[in-house]
């Protein structure tokens, strides 16, 4: 939710268009465990469907190539906070954690943009509430986690097209439900 949530608001400030640019899969994202977006090495989709990527399925391929990108972009801008590394997903997660201070996120701290288990992420019930609250009054975010399902076209790594299926996670969805998302951890 964060990672959707720092990359809207990096959109946003930046006025970069979520369907202009293109977020190629890195070796790295491809390699990601948990649940995914069945992204491979080489594909590439714009913004608003690796969003979706992210999001639908809960994406962890999908939400490491979004901190990529932005991370690049963080960078490149010179935009603080820069993490101690050149690392983008470093600067990425870095940027998350002074959304969730600014937030009034008390409780929590991240440590990978993913949510996958690590002793060095931290949050509770009532910061996540309070998050996905306030991700829910952003109409880009609304939007993409209503949806049941969401079926786009991008690039294979051998610039083929390629065709993307992507279902909600969300069972809650057909009980009135509109959305967030839901997402699990052994831990």
């Amino acid at each position: 939710i964060m990672t959707a949530y720092t990359a809207i608001k990096i959109m946003s400030r930046l006025d970069i268009n979520k369907t202009n640019h293109k977020i190629e899969v890195s070796t790295e994202a491809s390699k990601m465990g948990g649940t995914t977006a069945d992204l491979a090495e080489g594909d590439s989709l714009n913004i608003w469907d690796m969003l979706h990527a992210m999001l639908l399925p809960s994406g962890n391929d999908a939400a490491y190539c979004i901190a990529e990108f932005f991370g690049f972009i963080l960078i490149e801008l010179g935009l603080p906070p820069l993490a101690k590394s050149m690392n983008f997903v470093e600067n990425f997660v870095a940027e998350m954690n002074r959304n969730a201070k600014v937030l009034g996120l008390t409780n929590t701290k991240f440590a990978n943009p993913h949510g996958l288990a690590n002793p060095l992420n931290k949050s509770c019930a009532t910061d996540i509430a309070k998050l996905s609250a306030i991700c829910m009054e952003m109409p880009l975010f609304a939007d993409i986690v209503k949806k049941p399902k969401y079926i786009c076209l991008g690039l294979d790594g051998d610039n083929k097209q390629k065709t993307f299926t992507w279902f909600n996670t969300n069972r809650l969805l057909v009980n009135g439900f509109n959305g967030v998302k839901t997402g699990i951890t052994p831990s």
